[in-house]
């Protein structure tokens, strides 16, 4: 009786070991990325800290805009629909003022969401994948990501350029206010493709996926520039 009382609780202490030992941490991340930490700037732990925190700042700031922007467009609507309830009438504005305001949330909150990692991922397939696979699939997926923004990027700003030409008819801004949003989220896209690729990934997955980046950048170049 005395021997089976002693084991007791070091099978009870063991349990407890292997539950925090497999509880998921507070930063855990999407289950396509690999764990934080494995990156090529990671090495360096001051530029890393650097880096990111201005990464941060750049997030908290696009986020205080989102914020401002989906205020805006439900103070527009919200008084739109009280002043047609009380004379009759609408904003003839409104119409300018919710496609600069949507334009914000969709792009600006878009490029956001995709840091955040609180966009849509479908594992079925990566999900019977050995985990080497699977970091190497996100990488990939990353790596892809970055070379669609940069490629867009660049195509959109004769779109901005156009855009400058022209103003909205009631408010009489300029069209570039409206598409602004849009260049402004691929470029951030495109900074937080670079950040994933760089202190998320591991080393060998990173020198992989760049040389792809430059094969598909020169071949689009080619393209743009005969």
């Amino acid at each position: 009786l005395s021997s089976s009382r002693s084991k007791r609780p070091e099978r009870g202490r063991e349990a407890v070991v292997t539950v925090a030992d497999e509880a998921p941490g507070p930063n855990a991340h999407h289950a396509l990325a690999p764990d934080s930490g494995r990156g090529i700037v990671w090495r360096s732990k001051a530029l890393a800290k650097v880096v990111r925190r201005a990464l941060d700042l750049i997030d908290i700031a696009g986020r205080v805009v989102v914020v401002a922007a989906l205020i805006g467009e439900l103070s527009v609507v919200l008084t739109d629909i009280s002043i047609r309830f009380i004379s009759s009438e609408s904003l003839l504005w409104s119409d300018e003022a919710s496609k600069l305001c949507l334009t914000t949330v969709a792009f600006l909150g878009g490029a956001l969401a995709y840091r955040a990692r609180h966009h849509t991922a479908i594992q079925f397939v990566t999900r019977f994948f050995a985990p080497g696979a699977r970091d190497a699939t996100a990488a990939a997926v990353d790596a892809f990501i970055l070379c669609a923004a940069l490629i867009t990027l660049w195509v959109s700003f004769d779109l901005f350029k156009v855009a400058l030409t022209a103003y909205t008819p009631i408010l009489q801004i300029s069209n570039a206010w409206i598409v602004l949003p849009f260049n402004v989220g691929l470029g951030l896209i495109a900074i937080f493709a670079v950040e994933r690729l760089l202190f998320e990934h591991s080393a060998r997955h990173t020198g992989m996926m760049l040389p792809l980046v430059a094969a598909i950048a020169a071949i689009v170049a080619a393209g743009l520039f005969p």
